[in-house]
């Protein structure tokens, strides 16, 4: 217990909880124990990617990363009620909602940004490096170009770095 300083004594948050609603604390009590306990029910490799995360009505909500994982729980229903009953002696039932990630939108749907190179400006780029270019332009003409035009799309794209 605190003090307060006309040495009064100050209840702890606890305290104030279980007077104000006794069954939420121990319901969270109980929860923080499937927690703690949570490997041994469902097994080290579910675990790393489930979690009870809360317990309403003797009902334990259960999140799963994916739905692989989601799967694999629901077939375990049964074990897992029974290995939660045999730690701490109540029934309960699970529930395993969906989960809440949403996967990204189509590539098709996404608007890209278009970047224009002009002629000019890969002209100019192969002037600037026309010691490079030198023998790619004797070999192919039209890869010089492509290459040049490459390089300012590039330069373009990421200002301020030096190609």
């Amino acid at each position: 217990m605190r003090y307060n300083s006309n040495m009064k004594r100050i209840p702890s948050i606890e305290v104030i909880l279980r007077k104000a609603c006794p069954d939420l604390v121990e319901r969270m009590n109980y929860l923080r124990h499937i927690c703690e306990h949570w490997e041994e029910i469902v097994g080290r490799t579910l675990a790393k990617y489930s979690s009870a995360y809360d317990l309403k009505d003797n009902k334990l909500y259960i999140c799963a990363k994916n739905s692989q994982v989601r799967h694999k729980l629901d077939a375990m229903k049964g074990n897992i009620m029974r290995k939660v009953k045999s730690i701490d002696g109540v029934v309960i039932t699970l529930k395993i909602p969906e989960s809440k990630y949403t996967p990204p939108k189509s590539r098709a749907n996404v608007k890209r940004r278009t970047i224009e190179v002009s002629d000019e400006e890969a002209n100019e780029m192969r002037k600037k490096y026309s010691e490079s270019y030198a023998k790619l332009e004797e070999a192919n003409p039209d890869a010089a170009h492509a290459l040049a035009r490459l390089q300012v799309l590039i330069a373009k794209k990421f200002p301020g770095q030096d190609i």
